[in-house]
């Protein structure tokens, strides 16, 4: 929007792989195009010959997470990772001054600096201003670092929060149950737990509390492994469709913040995913290799085959898994299994020990629950090296099992040309309604038939005269590639965009949620109505600023075949600007 404020970061790379940032604040005055923006008062940020100077010998302070796009953050509290990295390339923890800069991506909002000391620690948490930040929206945070009086700073990440998300997960769960938490405990922080809405079970593993709590493992051993297996051998018979084994901590330099990848996985999650963002080679640890030839070797055999020369997955086992890929191994398997991780020989005080009894399991969940022994491909480019490597942080590829994008909770569909990507652009990124894609990518925007997805709550189904919509998509070069997507073998002499058929199957097919049919031209004067319709779609309070200033149709003057669409105007014209058609299992129609 006009005199709206932005951030710029401009990043030189240099072909030593190194980098410098410079970022810059602007107004944007004009909007000369809808892929491009001039900025009042925005010069060259930094002369070049000093840029490549500072960018051959620059530390570089970085963020793990949160990964900027479109993750939600649920919670009043952001979970932050950040790490110092040399020219060498070697990481190290933060000692000093964090700064966050808070900057709301809407007009007239000010913006926030949260400023905290941290001493060797990569991670730290932060509230959010919440008397100011009161609705779902999109936030850009700058992070600062002050140490040995020198100031480092970030890129702009954009991220969305929703401190008023109040999620109430279940009390009970069973067999019926999409989705539950298993989680292995010893001293670790649950308040994140108020932050989810999924069951949980929690197997405590500290001894003074092992008798008086509900789930526990009768030793301290194997890691987590032993917890895990405790469950699987205490419900095998009644699990739920899918578990989620966990470590007890929100975050870890191993993981992204769990609370924002459990909001994400309201989406039907895979079969198997390990959700962790670090790999593990043997540099540090050769014997890890082999472990699985120790004496443990013939019975795993005897369950799992002959075992593979390399066995690899992201680290630190905690994994989404199906319970039919559990029960692909008979229940005396994982009997077997749960004596040894709780081996009587294994002292529980000697850490060594048990860390090297959990990564015998660690290296074995993928393969004992059905993937190949090279987990995902994208894990193969490290196989060459493997003997080589130490820690990997992996944070830059959200593994590929999980969503880049939630799927939209609001659907907004058209045939095209009435405006559909400007409805999406400010209902996504002004509003903070999750949406379908703008650009498509999802295959939703001009769908043939309403999408049957459960996470989508209401829809609004965008309709205007045919023939500007004819002219629009050509003025646009956008014909030919809409008639292939919406017409197909419904294109008729009169009706070559298919126009009616897809408006009638909108119309007409059952759905299970409700759809406002809005005319175009009415957008602007219906904003009340659509504002009220959205409330109470998601039955929460929703700060929803004017829509962007009506343009006059740059397609109004292109020539269209004649009489092409003439009679179907006409009907468009009669229909009503607005009406909702209500969730429903059976046919209805308008036309």
């Amino acid at each position: 929007p006009d005199q709206s404020w932005i951030l710029v970061a401009v990043i030189l790379l240099v072909d030593n792989g190194s980098w410098h940032a410079s970022l810059e604040e602007g107004i944007i005055f004009e909007t000369a195009h809808p892929d491009s923006l001039l900025c009042v008062n925005y010069g060259s940020p930094f002369p070049l010959s000093e840029s490549i100077l500072k960018a051959l010998n620059k530390n570089e302070l970085r963020v793990n997470w949160p990964k900027p796009g479109s993750f939600v953050i649920p919670a009043p509290t952001v979970a932050v990772s950040l790490s110092f990295v040399y020219p060498n390339k070697t990481i190290s923890t933060l000692s000093g001054t964090i700064c966050v800069k808070i900057f709301p991506l809407i007009p007239d909002e000010a913006r926030t600096c949260i400023c905290l000391d941290i001493i060797e620690s990569e991670f730290f948490e932060f509230f959010l201003p919440t008397t100011k930040i009161q609705y779902r929206r999109q936030l850009a945070l700058v992070f600062e670092y002050w140490t040995h009086n020198q100031k480092f700073a970030t890129i702009p990440i954009e991220i969305w929060i929703d401190p008023q998300y109040k999620p109430f997960p279940p009390s009970s769960w069973s067999s019926a149950s999409p989705l539950l938490l298993v989680l292995c405990h010893w001293r670790e922080n649950l308040d994140w737990l108020q932050y989810q809405s999924q069951p949980y079970l929690i197997y405590e593993k500290r001894p003074e509390l092992r008798d008086i709590a509900n789930h526990s493992t009768p030793r301290n051993t194997a890691n987590e492994a032993s917890a895990y297996l405790q469950f699987i051998v205490d419900y095998f018979y009644d699990l739920p469709e899918r578990m989620l084994f966990l470590h007890s901590h929100r975050y870890a330099y191993h993981q992204q913040d769990i609370v924002t990848l459990l909001y994400d996985l309201k989406n039907a999650p895979p079969e198997y995913c390990n959700i962790n963002s670090a790999i593990w080679g043997t540099l540090e640890d050769p014997d890890r290799l082999f472990l699985y030839n120790s004496s443990h070797r013939s019975w795993l055999e005897s369950y799992l085959g002959p075992l593979p020369s390399l066995l690899l997955d992201r680290c630190c086992a905690q994994f989404i898994v199906h319970r039919d890929r559990i029960r692909a191994r008979p229940l005396s398997f994982y009997q077997d299994a749960l004596r040894i991780a709780l081996d009587p020989s294994i002292d529980e005080e000697n850490k060594e020990d048990n860390r090297q009894l959990g990564l015998f399991f660690e290296w074995l969940w993928h393969y004992i629950f059905g993937e190949p022994p090279i987990a995902t491909p994208d894990l193969e480019q490290f196989v060459p090296n493997i003997t080589q490597i130490n820690l990997v942080y992996y944070h830059q590829s959200i593994p590929s099992c999980l969503r880049s994008r939630p799927l939209p909770e609001l659907l907004i569909a058209s045939t095209g040309g009435v405006g559909t990507t400007m409805l999406l652009t400010h209902y996504y990124q002004v509003v903070g309604i999750l949406t379908n894609d703008a650009m498509d990518n999802d295959k939703l925007k001009h769908s043939v038939v309403p999408p049957e997805l459960d996470s989508i709550q209401c829809a609004l189904y965008i309709f205007g005269d045919p023939q500007d919509v004819y002219k629009s998509l050509e003025r646009r070069g956008f014909l030919e590639d809409t008639i292939k997507k919406i017409a197909k073998e419904n294109a008729t002499t009169d009706d070559p965009l298919a126009l009616k058929s897809h408006f009638q199957n909108w119309q007409q097919l059952p759905t299970k949620y409700p759809i406002m049919f809005l005319k175009y031209n009415s957008l602007w004067e219906k904003q009340t109505e659509i504002n009220e319709y959205l409330q109470t779609c998601f039955d929460r309070t929703l700060y929803i600023p004017p829509l962007p200033k009506r343009r006059e149709r740059k397609s109004a003057h292109t020539p269209l075949p004649k009489n092409l669409y003439h009679e179907y105007a006409k009907t468009v014209q009669n229909l009503p600007d607005l009406w909702i058609r209500q969730p429903s299992s059976s046919l209805s129609s308008v036309l």
